[in-house]
């Protein structure tokens, strides 16, 4: 089996658990975010030449920032907790490591940066009460998905863990756009650059990109929320979407060469085995951690209007 072949086959399996974990419930929901924060977080380590325990170690207390998603902890006492074991942690490594600790502190502070903040801002989006408006504005078109032809798929009521997961307080609408837009974005950039690419994007970082798959990656993506918003959100203000798919793209790649600069900088090819044909878990998610940032940014300059339905509704 060819790379090409094993990448299509391997990816079509992620995006069906995805999907499958957003829509079943707000707790898959949170799980496939603590898998994808602990191996993102593991993969980090061990590329700054961490052991497997420290690794996995670090994995575990990333997730302490997700822990608010999962259990009755508030964000504050989550960050509490995660910030307590920081200093525990940073003054035994003083004590036993001297000077070299300084190093070990800058990793640990940007991996956080770098994954845990963005999970911890996406499970934010999912949860209409911490948007900007508050949940008086939520737009229901985020509430229930309608498809092409009719028809709606309403929320699930949450565990009663923790409070703020009680439907219709989960917003599966703007959680699905994220994949989504990073998905075509990822997809019509290598199907345009393999085209049509000639002109290298950064060759240093990333030598098959190239500047005709990332416009032709953009301008797709860009048509794709514009039929998003349209179809399945009911939100009649095409540029919206097409703006929002637009900047996905960019901040996407952005991502993308992020994490290849990582791995130019440490000589190694793939962050690690987590997908096959895919590489790591941050090769996989490097877009997607860039995104998540992008979209929740959004949601806070762009506040909600009343009307899912009327023209110039913002998108979250």
């Amino acid at each position: 089996m060819n790379n090409f072949t094993l990448r299509a086959i391997s990816g079509f399996f992620y995006a069906i658990a995805v999907i499958g974990c957003i829509l079943l419930s707000p707790a898959t929901l949170a799980i496939l975010m603590f898998v994808i924060a602990f191996f993102c977080a593991f993969e980090w380590a061990r590329i700054h030449q961490a052991s497997k325990a420290s690794a996995r170690g670090f994995g575990l207390y990333t997730g302490l920032f997700l822990s608010p998603f999962v259990t009755n902890l508030t964000p504050l006492q989550g960050a509490g907790i995660a910030a307590l074991i920081a200093l525990i942690w940073i003054t035994h490594q003083l004590l036993t490591h001297g000077i070299n600790a300084l190093n070990k502190a800058k990793n640990l502070g940007l991996g956080i940066l770098y994954i845990a903040l963005p999970i911890y801002l996406f499970l934010l989006l999912a949860q209409s009460q911490h948007l900007a408006s508050g949940l008086p504005h939520t737009p229901q078109a985020f509430n229930y998905l309608t498809w092409p032809g009719g028809g709606f798929m309403a929320p699930k009521p949450g565990p009663d863990f923790p409070e703020i997961w009680n439907a219709p307080n989960y917003l599966r609408g703007p959680v699905l756009l994220v994949f989504v837009l990073i998905w075509s974005s990822d997809t019509f950039a290598y199907l345009t650059g393999r085209a049509f690419g000639k002109n290298p994007l950064h060759a240093e970082l990333s030598p098959k990109k190239t500047w005709e798959g990332f416009i032709g990656g953009t301008l797709l993506t860009a048509a794709v929320g514009s039929y998003l918003f349209w179809t399945f959100f009911n939100i009649h203000n095409i540029w919206q979407g097409a703006i929002l798919g637009a900047l996905m793209s960019v901040f996407g790649t952005a991502g993308d060469l992020f994490e290849s600069a990582l791995k130019r900088e440490k000589g190694i090819k793939d962050s690690g085995k987590f997908l096959p044909g895919h590489g790591g878990a941050l090769d996989r998610f490097d877009a997607f951690l860039f995104g998540c940032v992008l979209v929740w940014a959004l949601a806070q300059i762009w506040p909600m209007t009343q009307s899912a339905n009327a023209v110039g509704t913002i998108p979250f």
